[in-house]
Parts: structure tokens; sequence; C-alpha cells
């Protein structure tokens, strides 16, 4: 469960860890800052996989939401709220430890500094994942957070049982923090080529290298679509060898929480529907700017009224002629991996 709590930027100085990023406390140290801080101002269900997921079905794909929770209240809630969303809920359940919760830190600049306690989340095993979860699927999304669980194998399952059936993988790389801990595993996830679509910001595109030409160079070798969003900018797309800049008009900013995330939900939702990458990154920035206005990473259902009229022509757009996407009849398009809940 996503925990977001307004603070100000000296509040970060009594916090573990850098300013923007995302770090794994105990739960001692979790309740220690909650209980300095002011009561959360939104408390739902999150996860970086999970809110794209959770975008995805808000925009009509049909979606499946991988993981853990534990046998409490807050597990309850987060499956009830899935189904809510027609999502389909592929969860084990701790008999032990509690459902997993993430403090959101936003400052007055809108960014957003997480410390997350993995909970129930953390003992989520390679064994725990069903070959049948991945029958028919169109695309599993990965997040990046998923490759703390047992430095990444439950990951690797998840692509190994992916590409076993002709699926797509996607990865978002969720953290600067991630890349530099994780970037030998990451390399080697691209290497084998089980990644095909991959997303990070410009703080996680510079773990790789140096400039944004060097890190999509990189990437590019070993995937056929790599995004680097660039905030208020617009993003980088390397798409089968062409690479090009999209352009995204800047938006009041209350809270950059989930701004990736629904960047992600946006873009793989046209991407499955076989749109060009244009309409990707247009549905993309749509999506990724509206939940700058809000606390926390859910679009109130107002708002998402709002955006499917202003998107309709976008998103009713015949995309027939684009043969980037695998064609595969299924009763749910999209797993997703997430470690949080």
């Amino acid at each position: 469960m996503d925990l977001v709590v307004q603070v100000e930027d000296s509040f970060l100085e009594t916090v573990p860890g850098e300013k923007g990023g995302s770090m794994v406390v105990s739960h001692e140290v979790l309740e220690d800052i909650l209980s300095r801080a002011s009561k959360p101002s939104v408390d739902v269900p999150g996860g970086s996989a999970a809110n794209t997921i959770i975008g995805m079905a808000s925009l009509g794909s049909k979606c499946g939401l991988a993981g853990m929770v534990g046998c409490d209240d807050q597990g309850k809630s987060y499956i009830s709220r899935l189904l809510e969303k027609e999502i389909t809920p592929l969860f084990t359940e701790s008999p032990e430890s509690s459902t997993a919760e993430v403090i959101c830190l936003i400052t007055p600049d809108g960014q957003r500094t997480m410390r997350c306690y993995l909970g129930a989340s953390n003992e989520y095993a390679p064994e725990h994942l069903k070959e049948d979860y991945f029958m028919g699927v169109k695309l599993v999304h990965c997040e990046g957070y998923a490759i703390y669980n047992q430095n990444g194998k439950v990951v690797r399952k998840a692509m190994e049982l992916a590409k076993q059936v002709g699926c797509m993988v996607s990865l978002d790389l969720a953290s600067f923090e991630i890349v530099r801990s994780y970037k030998p595993f990451i390399l080697e996830l691209l290497e084998n080529r089980f990644i095909d679509v991959i997303f990070c910001n410009e703080d996680e595109a510079t773990q790789f290298a140096p400039s944004i030409d060097e890190t999509l160079e990189i990437l590019g070798k070993c995937c056929r679509t790599s995004i680097i969003t660039m905030g208020a900018k617009g993003c980088w797309v390397l798409h089968e060898g062409e690479k090009k800049f999209f352009k995204t008009i800047a938006k009041q900013c209350i809270d950059t929480t989930g701004a990736g995330d629904l960047f992600a939900a946006g873009f793989l939702h046209m991407f499955l529907k076989g749109s060009s990458i244009e309409d990707c990154c247009k549905v993309a920035h749509t999506l990724g700017g509206a939940v700058l206005s809000v606390v926390g990473a859910q679009l109130p259902n107002q708002m998402w009224q709002k955006l499917h009229a202003e998107m309709r022509p976008l998103l009713k757009k015949d995309s027939t002629q684009f043969s980037h996407i695998l064609h595969k009849s299924s009763y749910r398009e999209n797993v997703s991996l997430d470690s949080d809940p």
C-alpha cells in the first residue's frame, strides 16, 4: 500500500538515503518515519507495476497482477480494489508477514522520495509463479523494484516463463538506486534478450553511460524499444534502430509520484494496440502529465472520464498498419509482476 505524505525538504535530512530515490527499510524505520511525519494524505494500492497495470486497465486493457500480500486487512483491501478495476488478482498470501507498505515523501517541489518496507512481498519466490499465469498473454510488465526479490531470481523466472510462450516483456527500471545496485544483473537480462521494451528516466539512464545517446546505444543493442523519459521536456525513443525525440507540454506539478508509471501505462496500452510510436508517446505523455496534478499515483474516476474524452481520437484510431505487436487471443492480455503489494 502506498502511504503518501507531504513534507518539507528539511524532513528528508532525518531520513536515510538520497532525495528522489527509493530505498528498502525495515518496518521499524518505516514506522519511525511515519510517527514523525504528518498523517498520510493518500492511502491506496501501490507499487510501480501496479500503478501501470491500473492505468492500462483504466484505458481498457485486460490485465492481471501477480505478487504476494499478507493475510491482513491491507491485503484484503488491496485485492478488492484491484477487482473494482476488473484486474485479475494472481496473489499468493503470506501466513506470517504483513502486506508491504511504501511511504512516499513529497516535498514542495513535487519530488517524491520513497522508503519501502517489503513485508510479505519479500517472500515472493520463483516457485510462486505459475505457468498458466502466462498462457495466452501478450505482455508481461516487470518493475525494477521486483529485482530486490531474491536478487532478481523472481524477475528472471517471470521473464523465462514469458519467453517460453512467446510473450513480450517490458521492464521499468524504477529508480537510479536500483540500476546502481543491480546494473550487472540488468545488463545480463538485456544481453539474454529477455526484454523487448525498457523504460527509464534521465537519472536511471546516466547509470549506464554519461550521455543519453550512449545509453540508447547500449539499450538498443539488446531490445526492440528503449524509452528514456526527460520530465517536462519529453522523451527519447529508440525503436527498431530509429531514434526520435517526442516533445510534451509542461504541466503544473503537485506530485511526481506515478508519473513514470502512468507514462508506461499509456505507452504500453497503445503499443499493444499496434499504434505508431508517436501515438504511443502522445497517450503516455497525457497520462504522465495528468497524474502530476494529483497527490499519489491514482487518478480519480472523473479525471479518467475527462481523459477518455480528450484522447478518444487516439484511442479509437485504426492501428492495423503497424506490425510491432504479437497478435494472440487472450482472456487476459497483460500480467504485471509487482514487488510492492
